[in-house]
């Protein structure tokens, strides 16, 4: 009896539970490092300033002495919510970050596929994603929820692209940002490359002979 091969759908799932079983235990972290600048001290945060957020600049607050001029109006806006939920405790905080890692895993499997890889190739290259070292700072720190934000932004773009109808080329047709290919005539041939080294060697003077 062939076995069937597991739906795109069932692969994406298991991404997402092989990067959440992965990061689960940061879970348990306090705020670390910038999570007290971004999120105790700030005031947006703490203040649940919706309306102003859309205006605020990212860092912010009595403790900040050189304006950053970043702006990141979702990054604040999710982690108020974070603040609504658990105030200062920092484990909601840390539970959305694991969550949108094992969202931005189970795309990075979607991805592949839509640009042409096998089931195996694109679920290889996805564990590889959602476990690999690299992205323990973006996780494990609440600071990093700017990080992943921009990768879902990115792959979501990404994959709309791909899954396009605009995006691959017809068939027989040129893509459209390629100069049109120049054909030369017949009645002028090009000259061999034989001769024209011959030209550039009769050109050199004698190794042999004597200069002034």
């Amino acid at each position: 009896m062939p076995v069937r091969p597991l739906s795109l759908a069932f692969r994406a799932a298991l991404i997402a539970a092989l990067a959440t079983l992965f990061y689960a235990r940061t879970i348990d972290f306090a705020f670390a490092y910038d999570d007290d600048l971004v999120v105790l001290r700030n005031p947006a945060v703490t203040g649940h300033a919706w309306g102003a957020i859309a205006t605020a600049p990212y860092h912010q607050g009595p403790d900040v002495r050189t304006p950053s001029g970043l702006y990141r109006p979702l990054t604040l806006w999710s982690l108020a919510a974070n603040h609504v939920l658990s105030a200062d405790r920092p484990w909601s905080y840390h539970l959305a970050n694991v969550l949108l890692h094992a969202a931005a895993a189970a795309l990075v499997l979607v991805c592949g596929e839509a640009v042409g890889l096998s089931a195996l190739a694109a679920t290889a290259g996805a564990a590889v994603f959602a476990i690999h070292p690299v992205h323990v700072e973006a996780v494990a720190n609440v600071s990093g929820r700017a990080e992943l934000l921009a990768t879902l932004g990115f792959l979501g773009s990404f994959l709309a692209f791909a899954r396009s109808p605009d995006s691959s080329p017809r068939a027989g047709s040129a893509p459209q940002h390629l100069p049109p290919r120049r054909t030369r005539s017949r009645s002028s041939p090009s000259p061999r490359p034989g001769r024209r080294c011959v030209r550039w060697r009769r050109d050199l003077p004698d190794a042999g002979a004597s200069h002034p």
